[in-house]
């Protein structure tokens, strides 16, 4: 899935050691951004396709 205009997309990257995730990749009409902590978020496009197209590594995150 694609991020559009309107879409945020979440992705976790799944951590090995706590069951937990490593960090977060938000993507959206601005760009790539890749945030650990949850509180600093830096730009970086290199996660966007690995986050995408690697379900193994990545989960996509669903918010009610």
């Amino acid at each position: 899935m694609e991020a559009t205009e309107n879409t945020i997309l979440y992705y976790g990257r799944r951590s090995r050691k706590n069951g937990g995730y490593d960090w977060i990749v938000r993507i959206d009409n601005d760009g790539c951004f890749v945030t650990d902590p949850i509180e600093n978020w830096d730009k970086d496009e290199d996660y966007r396709d690995e986050a995408i197209s690697n379900p193994a590594l990545y989960k996509l995150l669903e918010f009610d």
